[in-house]
């Protein structure tokens, strides 16, 4: 593919799905104006887990640019949306390995298929660095994920609007949000994500990599902490996480839930498009039991009573 793609009749659009049919595991598409029907046609072939990053302005989706029903896509095709107010950049990430990048949006206009087309310029680069992977993973997790119930409110927002007066919703829509699996950690023992942290993430397990770099960013630890303030700072935001805080409760309330029962209660808690299936969690749950223990210093402890593992909280 060459480095830099230009406006003409679908150059962009035949690039863009061709790297796309490219994707093995996971494609993230960032774009703030989306036309359902030319994303439809973009998509056709795709297998893969998709995430979409887009913007609802309410003056956009009155004005045409951006298209309220592109939810009604996304959930029958399995793929999950989710809106950022400040994103203006477009890329497609595939496999968090290669990024096309550009000016041009998801529109008949954007990606010259039609006559009166805008200029528009695309780029083109594999492998992407770590700081790249921690940019976008950043803009991921402070997106909102849209869900029937925020999708009924920001329709019903913008059918009270006026064309004399345009109101922007505020961030409040996010309250009825559940949580997702990608609020979990995923690197398996913690002295391994400091040491991988303090590297900038120098590893040939690309896997290793990107769980390290997603427990960072979904953690928010800052760069360049010694091995005490990474943990502290580490302890302090896993532990004020939704998430983990509705999980200790259910483990609080239960006096000790053991591994099973973890995973029915992630499953249940989980808002992810599609859901989890539990035998999927495995992992999950295993990395939860560690992080817990070794980060509450001994208030939650694992032990077998039976054949399955259980979680606790030690009474004092």
């Amino acid at each position: 593919m060459s480095d830099l793609l230009l406006s003409d009749t679908e150059v962009l659009f035949s690039s863009i799905k061709s790297a796309m049919a490219e994707a093995r595991t996971e494609l993230l598409i960032i774009c703030p104006f989306i036309q359902t029907d030319i994303l439809a046609q973009l998509l056709k072939g795709v297998t893969v887990k998709t995430t979409i990053i887009t913007t609802w302005h309410v003056s956009d989706i009155q004005a045409g640019i951006s298209d309220l029903e592109l939810f009604a896509f996304c959930r029958e095709n399995g793929i999950e949306l989710n809106i950022h107010p400040r994103i203006h950049l477009k890329a497609y990430l595939i496999d968090w390995d290669s990024c096309l990048y550009g000016s041009a949006n998801i529109s008949r206009a954007g990606l010259a298929l039609s006559d009166n087309f805008n200029f528009e310029l695309m780029g083109y680069a594999s492998p992407i660095a770590h700081n790249a992977i921690v940019y976008f993973k950043q803009i991921l997790y402070g997106s909102m994920l849209v869900t029937d119930d925020v999708y009924k409110k920001y329709r019903e927002f913008i059918l009270a609007q006026t064309n004399d007066e345009i109101v922007e919703p505020d961030q409040d829509f996010s309250a009825t949000l559940g949580f997702l699996l990608s609020d979990l950690p995923l690197t398996e023992d913690i002295d391994r994500l400091f040491a991988l942290y303090s590297s900038n993430f120098t590893t040939t397990d690309t896997f290793e990599r990107d769980c390290a770099i997603h427990d960072v960013v979904r953690f928010g630890v800052p760069s360049g902490l010694d091995v005490d303030q990474f943990r502290e700072r580490l302890n302090v935001n896993f532990f004020n996480s939704p998430f983990i805080q509705g999980l200790l409760g259910c483990i609080n309330a239960r006096d000790g839930c053991y591994f099973g029962e973890v995973k029915v209660w992630v499953q249940a808690h989980c808002e992810d498009i599609p859901a989890p299936f539990r035998r999927d969690l495995t992992y999950h749950v295993q990395v939860l039991y560690r992080w817990i223990s070794d980060l509450s210093d001994g208030e939650y402890r694992v032990d077998r009573p039976h054949y399955s593992q259980r979680i606790f909280r030690v009474k004092t």
